[in-house]
């Protein structure tokens, strides 16, 4: 008997574990990817001998029962991974420049509330309360729990699509602290009065059950996931765009690449944004028109300008925790413009054998694609003059406030490598280079665009499709191999 044939376009963090937990199910799979190399923002990049990660930077659910770990132990590659687990007495700093001060706290499930009273004890009951308030949330989601699908109905929770920044302020009510738990926002591209509660719920669970980091680059899960496919007789074609579904006016049959191969198979996974779907697929018909609408309606995400820099040895210290830099207590919020960012995350990322010196410090703020649109239609690495200057003048703006948590920092720098939404456009292809994909709005009448399309052999993975990020988007490939295997067989195997 044959076995059944699986087509997956895309071969970033949602299209590899597809791929992996179908190959090893015995299923024929074969991966099609655009780019020299796999992996979309898994993957690392070296410069002046300094390892970078191109968009993972942190991600939990590697704790012993955590939902990513019994995954990634299904998969038999957890082993594989140089986890490097974040202080579990002081994992957040925030950076707060109008009052120059530095909060350091715990994010720790049994650390949180005693962590943050100590800083704001008349908040001491509201945090327990918000953090019940949080579990409850998430305790709707029965994919991020990895259980059977209960079928409960999510309006149930009147917090669940309440926006993030009002169900924050709805439990707690010092503002200071209020920026303080919204300062993680910059993680899951959070905006005001749109970015729903169960997001910030999500992330803040990752840091309550104990956030980690890949010392020594995200690459080697991009490795650790094309052994397993490989080691299960799948294959990976790089360097093949696809630029056509065929169908047969019913159902997918086969796919075109740029290159001119035809791959035939029986069931197909669309791991690239969702929103190509409509100009891939030779007969747009076989989408409805209200589908279609659905999916053009929805706005990207905000973007952001990453700024990687090489330290010299011996000069900053290690720190094994996320900083956030806020401009105020009411800016955490606040939209970007390249005249004033007003957020920022920043962190040391851990290298293997990881001693008191930092090698590395990564910066990501929020910014919109608007703020470099004009330089669109520019030939990529021969942009004009004037986009190098807006570079450039972010570069010294994020330095600048960077020298106020570290005052050496400018002697201590070595090499520094930068990213505008025009670079992550052009490296991820992702529309407007969208940091989490299409926007989830709390405004939306239907949050999350449905796994199963109308034609029944199609099927979408990605940070586009449920939650984003690291965990959403593992969970969400879960969900899309439980529709082509079976309901729940996958999730009593993991």
């Amino acid at each position: 008997m044959s076995k059944q044939k699986v087509i997956i376009i895309g071969a970033g963090l949602g299209g590899l574990v597809c791929a992996a937990i179908l190959a090893k199910e015995g299923l024929d799979v074969t991966v099609v990817e655009k780019n020299p190399r796999v992996g979309g923002c898994l993957q690392s990049y070296c410069r002046d001998n300094a390892i970078f990660d191109t968009g993972m930077h942190i991600f939990g659910g590697m704790h012993e029962g955590g939902n990513i770990r019994r995954i990634f132990d299904y998969l038999g590659i957890s082993e594989m991974l140089n986890i490097h687990d974040l202080d579990a007495t002081n994992s957040i700093e925030v950076f707060v420049d109008k009052d120059k001060t530095t909060q350091t706290f715990s994010m720790y499930r049994e650390r949180f509330v005693e962590s943050l009273s100590k800083i704001f004890p008349e908040e001491k009951s509201n945090l327990q309360n918000y953090q019940n308030k949080v579990d409850e949330v998430m305790e709707q989601m029965d994919l991020f729990h990895l259980r059977a699908d209960r079928g409960l109905n999510t309006v149930g929770n009147v917090d669940f699509n309440l926006p993030a920044n009002k169900f924050i302020s709805k439990y707690i009510d010092d503002n200071r602290l209020v920026a303080l738990l919204g300062a993680l926002n910059v993680l899951y591209a959070g905006e005001a009065n749109v970015t729903p509660a169960f997001l910030h719920s999500s992330i803040s669970t990752i840091f309550f059950n104990g956030a980690c980091r890949i010392a020594g680059g995200y690459e080697t899960l991009a490795n650790a996931l094309t052994s397993v496919i490989t080691n299960h007789g799948g294959k990976i074609l790089v360097n093949s765009k696809v630029i056509k579904i065929n169908s047969d006016n019913k159902e997918v049959t086969s796919i075109l690449t740029d290159n001119g191969n035809i791959l035939k198979g029986d069931t197909f996974v669309l791991a690239s944004p969702v929103n190509e779907l409509e100009s891939l697929i030779d007969n747009p018909r076989l989408l409805s028109n209200a589908y279609k609408s659905f999916i053009s309606i929805k706005e990207d995400s905000i973007s952001s300008f990453i700024v990687n820099i090489r330290l010299k040895k011996d000069k900053i210290e290690y720190s094994n925790r996320i900083g956030f830099y806020l401009e105020n207590y009411d800016t955490t919020w606040e939209d970007e413009s390249c005249a004033d960012i007003k957020r920022f995350m920043y962190m040391t990322p851990p290298v293997v054998n990881q001693g008191k010196f930092a090698e590395t410090l990564n910066v990501v703020a929020p910014l919109r694609w608007s703020e470099v649109e004009q330089w669109e239609k520019n030939v990529k690495g021969a942009r004009d003059k004037d986009y190098y200057t807006f570079k450039n003048k972010l570069i010294e703006f994020i330095l600048d406030k960077l020298s106020e948590i570290y005052p050496s920092l400018r002697e201590a720098v070595e090499y520094i490598d930068s990213a505008t939404p025009l670079t992550i456009h052009d490296f991820t292809g992702v529309r407007h280079g969208a940091m989490c994909g299409l926007r989830k709005d709390c405004n939306d009448a239907i949050p999350f665009i449905p796994l199963r399309t109308k034609i029944p052999n199609l099927f979408l993975t990605g940070q586009s499709i449920n939650m984003h990020g690291f965990c959403g988007v593992t969970l969400t490939a879960v969900q899309t191999c439980e529709a082509i295997l079976g309901k729940d067989y996958l999730i009593n195997k993991i």
